[in-house]
């Protein structure tokens, strides 16, 4: 079953952003299921995105990504460490 995470809004570590913690700990724990994960963000901290980047390309299961609408600054580097991305018309 494919495990589906959004990250919608601002990445940081404030509340109500999106943080490298918050997105490690909605991966799939045997770290081999699918994962898709949506984006819609108009970016934020630089360190966060790399983090998420880095635990996305770390991720030994199957990687599929769907920019919904934007990925903005950081957020647009982010699908570079999946294996399928898509875009939204």
């Amino acid at each position: 079953m494919v495990k589906k995470i959004a990250i919608s809004g601002e990445i940081g570590t404030e509340d109500g952003q999106v943080s490298a913690t918050w997105f490690r700990s909605q991966l799939p724990i045997n770290g081999i299921d699918p994962i898709e994960v949506s984006i819609h963000s108009e970016g934020g901290s630089v360190i966060e995105g790399f983090s998420i980047y880095d635990a996305i390309k770390g991720y030994a299961g199957p990687k599929k990504c769907v920019v919904a609408s934007a990925a903005f600054s950081i957020a647009s580097f982010i699908p570079m460490a999946f294996d399928d991305v898509e875009i939204t018309p």
